[in-house]
């Protein structure tokens, strides 16, 4: 298991992050993070398979609309929808 992960410090200002925190809000970039620290220790090669919308959500503490996290990392192009 990880016991870290990193995080280039540009992060906050790339034109990805600012887009997703102008669609779902500031909190978005904290559910982001939240989401790779729980990838990091429960999937470590990245790969969500078998995961419902809802639990990659839970997974990311996301308190908004289901599906609406997830369907904007996808659009944005943070994950990868197969």
């Amino acid at each position: 298991m990880n016991t870290d992960f990193r995080v280039t410090v540009s992060m906050p200002t790339h034109p990805k992050t600012q887009k997703l925190m102008r669609t779902l809000g500031d909190r978005s970039f904290f559910s982001l993070i939240q989401l790779w620290a729980w990838v990091a220790q429960n999937r470590p090669d990245g790969e969500l398979v078998n995961m419902a919308v809802d639990d990659i959500e839970i997974a990311a503490d996301w308190h908004g609309d289901e599906g609406q996290f997830v369907g904007t990392l996808v659009a944005l192009r943070f994950m990868e929808d197969k």
